[in-house]
C-alpha cells in the first residue's frame, strides 16, 4: 500500500545536444531562508556517500526530502533537498560548479579535499592525470554524438511542426485541461523545473518511480517525435498556473530549451509524460497508479515521411554511441575514484556527516 511519505527523485543536470544543461539554479533560494552546504573535492572523496547517509537518515525519521541523481552515474547523488527545512546539500564540482552566493549566512563550502593524504596521491599523479584526460575524451566524444542527434532531432521537429493540425490540437487541449485541472484556492502559482530523465551511462533513464510517488493518476502521451506532446504539456502548464496550481515542469533532455517531457500538477497528484521513440520499451511497466495512454498521430498530417524515418534511425544510432562513450567514461571515473579512496581519511568525513545530520540554520 502506498504511504503518505514519499521521496521523489529527479535530475537537475542532463547531457543534451547543446551540452550539459543545468537547472541547479532551482536548488535553493537564499533570500527565502534557505541554507546550502556545497561539497567540494575530487572523485572518491565521499560526496555522494555523505548525501546518501543524510538521505537514509531523513527517510528513517520521515523527514521530507528530494533526491537529485547524477546524470553521469544515476547510482550517485548530485544533491539532497530538504524542502520543509529549507536546506540542501549539493556536489558543487564540475560540470555543475557552485560557489556560495551569501557565504556563511545562506551557504557554505565544505571541502572534503581537506581530508586526503596528498603524499599518497602524489604516488599516483601520472596515472590520475592520464585517467582524467581519458575520461574527458570519452565525455567529449559522447557530446559530439549527442550534438549530431540534435541536428537530426531538430530536422524532424521542424517537419512535425509544419504537419500539426493546430485547430484540432488546440481544441483538444482546452477540453483536456477543463476536464482534468480544476480551480484551486492557492493564492499564487508555483513552478519548479526538474529533469525526470537523462542520457546516462546506463542508457536513457526515466525516473518513473517519481510518478508513482507524486501522482495518483498519470497520462502517458505516446508521441514518437515529442513535438505534439510538448505542445500539450505547455498548454496544460499554462492552464494549471493560471489557476494557481503547483507544478513541476520537466524539460526534455533532447531539447531542454524548446520541449517539455513531463508535467506534474503536484497539489492535484496528476501527472503527464511523453513516451517518445527512444523511451525504453519497459518504461512505465511498473506504474502502480491509475494511468492511461494518449496518442498524438490524430493531430498530424505528416510530410516528408522518408526523412522522418531516416532521422529516427540515425538518432537511435547517435544516442547509442553517446551512451556507449558515457559508459566508458564512468569506467575510467571508477578507476580514478579508487585511487582517491585509498588516500582519504573517512573517519573525519563521518564526523562532517554527523554534523550535517544535526545541522540547523
Amino acid at each position: 500500500m502506498k504511504t503518505n511519505f514519499c521521496v521523489p527523485e529527479f535530475f537537475l543536470g542532463a547531457n543534451t545536444p547543446i551540452g550539459f544543461f543545468s537547472l541547479f539554479d532551482q536548488l535553493y533560494f537564499p533570500t527565502e531562508g534557505w541554507f546550502c552546504h556545497i561539497l567540494k573535492g575530487g572523485p572518491g572523496t565521499g560526496k555522494s556517500t555523505l548525501m546518501k547517509k543524510i538521505a537514509e537518515k531523513s527517510y528513517k525519521k520521515k523527514i521530507s526530502h528530494e533526491i537529485i541523481r547524477c546524470s553521469s552515474d544515476p547510482k550517485s547523488l548530485d544533491a539532497i533537498i530538504l524542502q520543509k527545512e529549507k536546506r540542501c546539500i549539493v556536489d558543487g564540482t564540475a560540470p555543475h560548479v557552485m560557489d556560495p552566493i551569501f557565504p556563511g549566512v545562506a551557504d557554505e563550502i565544505i571541502n572534503l579535499g581537506d581530508y586526503w593524504d596528498s603524499k599518497k596521491l602524489s604516488f599516483s599523479k601520472k596515472e590520475i592525470i592520464g585517467l582524467c584526460l581519458e575520461n574527458s575524451n570519452f565525455h567529449k566524444t559522447s557530446q559530439k554524438y549527442l550534438s549530431a542527434y540534435g541536428y537530426a532531432y531538430n530536422s524532424t521537429s521542424r517537419i512535425i511542426e509544419e504537419s500539426i493540425n493546430l485547430e484540432k490540437l488546440n481544441a483538444f487541449c482546452k477540453r483536456l485541461a477543463k476536464k482534468l485541472i480544476k480551480k484551486t484556492s492557492f493564492e499564487s502559482p508555483k513552478e519548479k523545473l526538474r529533469f525526470i530523465s537523462s542520457v546516462t551511462p546506463d542508457g536513457y533513464v526515466v525516473l518513473e518511480n517519481t510518478l508513482n510517488e507524486l501522482c495518483k493518476k498519470i497520462i502517458i502521451i505516446d508521441d514518437p517525435y515529442s513535438v505534439v506532446g510538448s505542445r500539450i504539456l505547455e498548454f496544460l502548464k499554462t492552464y494549471a498556473l493560471s489557476f494557481n496550481h503547483e507544478v513541476i515542469a520537466c524539460p526534455s533532455p533532447f531539447a531542454p530549451q524548446d520541449h517539455l517531457e513531463a508535467l506534474i500538477v503536484t497539489d492535484s497528484k496528476l501527472g503527464f509524460i511523453v513516451k517518445n521513440h527512444v523511451t525504453p520499451t519497459e518504461t512505465f511497466s511498473k506504474l502502480n497508479i491509475e494511468h492511461e495512454k494518449m496518442y498524438t498521430k490524430r493531430f498530424l498530417e505528416l510530410k516528408n515521411k522518408n526523412l522522418i524515418h531516416f532521422n529516427s534511425k540515425i538518432c537511435k544510432e547517435f544516442l547509442k554511441e553517446s551512451i556507449n562513450n558515457l559508459y566508458h567514461a564512468r569506467e575510467v571515473h571508477d578507476k580514478i575514484e579508487s585511487l582517491y579512496t585509498h588516500s582519504m581519511n573517512y573517519s573525519k568525513i563521518n564526523k562532517i556527516t554527523q554534523k550535517l545530520e544535526s545541522f540547523r540554520a
